[in-house]
């Protein structure tokens, strides 16, 4: 699929369920292949290493204002990562296996102040 079939797959998208902008959909396609990357396969992945993909490429891109970007784009948890995913499915621009659970999102995932705003704070100091 080219650019430009992409962007018009990822626009209806937008426009099937608004909760969520086409930089959402971009950046999970993003945080997939970061992933693949990563692991130097081209293969399936499973919710946690999605999950931990998505937490590092997001980290890596955005920071500090990490959780901040996230929720300009309506994410806010990880069940939304999830709903991605299973639209990118829906949509055939990601494959899916017969074991996902799309569920898996919202059991296996993390919160997002801990994840995203923690490796930012100040460490506190030790008193001798």
């Amino acid at each position: 699929m080219d650019e430009v079939e992409n962007a018009e797959a990822l626009d209806q998208l937008v426009k099937q369920d608004p909760r969520y902008t086409a930089e959402a959909y971009t950046h999970m396609q993003e945080c997939v292949g970061f992933a693949q990357r990563r692991l130097k396969a081209r293969r399936h992945l499973t919710c946690a290493e999605t999950l931990e993909a998505i937490r590092q490429y997001t980290l890596q891109s955005y920071g500090p204002m990490s959780r901040y970007v996230l929720s300009e784009w309506g994410i806010t948890n990880c069940t939304d990562f999830g709903n991605l995913i299973n639209n990118l499915v829906l949509s055939d621009l990601f494959g899916k296996s017969e074991t996902d659970d799309f569920t898996d999102f919202t059991k296996l995932g993390f919160n997002f102040v801990e994840a995203f705003d923690s490796p930012y704070k100040p460490k506190a100091a030790k008193i001798p």
